[in-house]
């Protein structure tokens, strides 16, 4: 499906923007209420966007950029815990979904079985969550310290592969219900009525995210 470069550009803004917000959001208020918000957002909310834009637009490269508009949005928000990690991992869940999603050639036919529904669900979001939180662990003391602390790294390894478990679960119910809703066709809807639903979407992400600021600043 081919598609304008224009909506596609606004669709991976609003995309990146819907996630970048929920982060913001919803993330540190699970962060603050002392649950497992990196699980929570990853597994839901992140894996829930990345599988409905993928399967809207069939757009190569659009989830690549989600992660960076979400993870920028997450950086200028100076709220959580480690800012800088957790952007980094936005950046790289998006980019190792968007990794998966090319070298396994899938599509929205090659979930035809309720099983081959769940499994993918399970794996993608695993690797999603485990790459994403491996890759902060090496790239955050690289850009904050200059130095990579081998260590360090593998006392992590263990905690970030069991709670990529409950990732993992989340993912492997996400899949298939997202599978099972009627999404429209983006290239059959008219363009002022993207627009006009689109930019303003947008527009309120980051309106939040300035309120959000300013109120808990």
């Amino acid at each position: 499906m081919r598609l304008d470069g224009k909506k596609l550009l606004i669709g991976t803004v609003l995309f990146g923007s819907l996630w970048g917000v929920f982060e913001c959001t919803v993330g540190d208020y699970l962060h603050f209420s002392g649950l497992p918000a990196g699980i929570i957002m990853s597994g839901f909310f992140a894996f829930t966007l990345l599988i409905i834009s993928r399967l809207l637009y069939k757009q190569p490269g659009m989830q690549v950029g989600m992660g960076l508009v979400a993870g920028v949005m997450r950086y200028f928000n100076p709220f959580g815990g480690c800012i800088l990690c957790a952007s980094i991992a936005i950046i790289a869940e998006g980019l190792i979904f968007e990794i998966i999603w090319y070298l396994g050639k899938l599509d929205v036919e090659d979930f035809s079985t309720m099983r081959m529904k769940m499994s993918s669900g399970v794996v993608v979001a695993y690797l999603c969550y485990v790459g994403g939180h491996m890759v902060t662990q090496i790239v955050t003391p690289l850009i904050t310290t200059g130095m990579f602390y081998l260590p360090s790294f593998l006392a992590f390894i263990p905690n970030i592969l069991g709670k990529g478990l409950w990732a993992a679960l989340i993912g492997g119910f996400i899949l298939p219900m997202v599978t099972s809703i009627r999404l429209p066709n983006i290239s059959k809807i008219k363009e002022k009525m993207y627009y006009r639903v689109a930019i303003p979407s947008v527009l309120v992400c980051w309106f939040l995210l300035i309120l959000d600021s300013l109120l808990f600043a």
